[in-house]
């Protein structure tokens, strides 16, 4: 089978994939993503474009929300499933043009506004982003003097010093407050963070008291997502409230912010050279609890156990993948894994067509280790050899999956048998 053909296979089986999932979530009560549609598009290679006027319109807005408040909502399963949906919209979207990604997605556009070392940018929208800032954080990635980690860079022959001890790894990091753009007083000081204000054209926006720590090499390829503070979740704890979306500041998403890093470290030769994006000492509960999750599906052991080189989630379909697929893309549907599939598609023009094949979970050596998740990049789209008995596989997992969740009674089976047995006829027609 041809490559381009190959391409339309998958993307036929991510959009059943999606379906089945969505009428088995159904059954738990969750609402999958309704920006999604199921329509197959017949992918384009053309080079990316920018498709609308952005103005006004942040990409934080168009994208699905990491909401810490929302996802404490939802049962396990129920998080599950949503994630697996975003995972799936996500990896459709890395083989879409703009245009077909647009249409797949809902979005009004893909492409991110923002490009360049964003400094104009982040000043603009009331960032604290200083060298000296920087410079404070340069100890958080020198890996050298990490000796849990140190397993890891060797096996993946880069350098793990940082850019201060003078190796390829640049630290940055910026804060929603105490800006320059933030007002002062009549004697110049400036007030509490909960009272800064800073005037974008002819609106007032308030500090939110967000971070984003990040990492760069282009010369080894790593992207690393050190930790963050959501313009929602910082402000939602600093206004004692939940923001508005207009009240944030239209630059916020993480995968901007480190896309702006990256051009700042990346020279010509360098700036498609992305190997790894790296979500390092996850604290998130929901994503925790959706690698131990992953790790549970396919009988790979407690996470604890992990310890490098971990385990590894493939996105190629194929013989007996059903499982570990429907892991990986629910960890790349997880909170911190978004970031990491918001980066590849939205920065097309840039990078290029960029693919995530795998995804690799593993901790420290520890009494209380730290979690990381890793995601290897590409310039090849994630499936070799036959796919034929793929919608076999993935009907197999997303089965499995929902047998566990049937115990509610006998009526309630007999409309969840009801609505499976439907969806399965309509998979089974468009996988194969």
């Amino acid at each position: 089978m041809k490559h381009h053909g190959m391409r339309d296979v998958v993307i036929m089986l991510l959009s059943s994939l999606l379906l089945f999932t969505s009428v088995l979530c159904a059954t738990a009560r969750v609402l999958l993503d309704d920006t999604t549609s199921f329509n197959v598009s017949v992918p384009s290679r053309d080079p990316p474009q920018v498709y609308a006027d952005h103005t006004g319109i942040s990409p934080a807005d168009i994208v699905w929300k990491a909401d810490t408040e929302d996802d404490a909502k939802l049962t396990p399963e129920e998080r599950w499933c949503r994630f697996v949906s975003r995972g799936t919209s996500l990896m459709k979207a890395m083989m879409l043009s703009e245009e077909d990604a647009r249409r797949e997605l809902g979005w009004p556009y893909v492409q991110s506004p923002f490009d360049g070392d964003m400094r104009q940018d982040l000043a603009t929208w009331g960032y604290l982003d200083t060298d000296e800032l920087h410079r404070g954080r340069d100890g958080a990635c020198n890996f050298q003097e990490k000796p849990k980690l140190e397993n890891v860079f060797r096996d993946l022959k880069s350098d793990s010093r940082s850019s201060g001890k003078g190796g390829p790894n640049h630290c940055f990091y910026v804060q929603h407050s105490d800006s320059p753009a933030m007002k002062r007083d009549q004697y110049g000081r400036l007030p509490k963070p909960e009272e800064q204000r800073y005037q974008v054209g002819e609106t007032e926006y308030r500090a939110t008291n967000a971070h984003a720590g990040v990492g760069v090499n282009p010369t080894d390829g790593f992207l690393y997502l050190l930790d963050r503070s959501s313009a929602v979740e910082a402000a939602r704890e600093l206004w004692k409230r939940k923001p508005a979306s207009n009240e944030l500041p239209e630059l916020r998403s993480t995968s901007d912010i480190a896309f702006g890093f990256w051009n700042r470290v990346a020279s010509e030769a360098t700036r498609k050279n992305l190997k790894y994006i790296m979500s390092c000492d996850i604290l998130n509960e929901h994503t925790e609890e959706t690698i131990r999750t992953a790790l549970d599906k396919v009988n790979a052991g407690t996470l604890e156990s992990q310890l490098w080189p971990g385990r590894d989630f493939e996105f190629a379909f194929g013989e007996n993948k059903g499982e570990e697929v429907e892991a990986a893309l629910a960890l790349l549907g997880s909170p911190n894994g978004i970031a990491a599939g918001y980066f590849l598609i939205q920065h097309k023009m840039q990078l290029g067509w960029k693919y995530t094949g795998k995804a690799k979970v593993f901790v420290t050596e520890d009494d209380f280790p730290d979690i990381y998740m890793m995601f290897y990049v590409s310039d090849s789209a994630p499936w070799e050899g036959p796919v034929s008995n793929n919608g076999a596989q993935l009907q197999k997992s997303q089965g499995k999956s929902h047998r566990k969740r049937s115990r509610e009674g006998a009526s309630s089976k007999k409309s969840k048998k009801s609505k499976v047995k439907k969806v399965k006829k309509a998979y089974w027609r468009t996988a194969l």
